[in-house]
Order: structure tokens, then C-alpha cells, then sequence
């Protein structure tokens, strides 16, 4: 008993979401997430103008997919330099 409530290895591993379907779930998700913050202050804002509504978003997706892009892959290759 090395004192750890949960045993480290590859057994534990084994069971766990693949890491491509975890990193398509988190950029759903982050998609999602700047889509309704977008649509919250553009209503604030605009007084919820579509044109502006859809502007906002053509402007803010872009921009949210290439930071979630630039900082996954990073992160990524600073994480798993070893490795790979």
C-alpha cells in the first residue's frame, strides 16, 4: 500500500475516454460556450438585433476556435514532448 486512495498505471488508464474524443467534447464545449456568452451581451448590448446577433458570432467563433487550436496544440507538445 503506497498510501495513494487510487492505484496509478496502465490498468488505470485503460478504461479512460481516448484523448482525441476528449479534445473533440472540449471543443464543442468551448464552442457552445462563446456562442451563448456571445448571444447574452449582444442581447444586452444590441437589445437582442439579429443582424448584430449574427455579426458578434461571426466575429467571436473564429477567434474562439484558433485560441482553443493554438493553446491545445501547445499545450500539447510542451506536455508530451517526451513522448512523442
Amino acid at each position: 500500500m503506497s498510501g495513494m486512495p487510487v492505484e496509478i498505471g496502465k490498468a488505470a488508464f485503460s478504461q479512460s475516454i481516448s484523448p482525441d474524443c476528449f479534445l473533440l467534447a472540449t471543443g464543442v464545449y468551448i464552442v457552445l460556450i462563446s456562442a451563448i456568452f456571445t448571444y447574452f451581451a449582444g442581447s444586452v448590448e444590441y437589445g437582442g438585433d439579429r443582424t448584430h446577433l449574427k455579426y458578434d458570432l461571426a466575429c467571436m467563433l473564429p477567434i474562439s476556435i484558433a485560441i482553443f487550436a493554438v493553446v491545445s496544440t501547445t499545450t500539447s507538445r510542451i506536455i508530451f514532448r517526451g513522448l512523442v
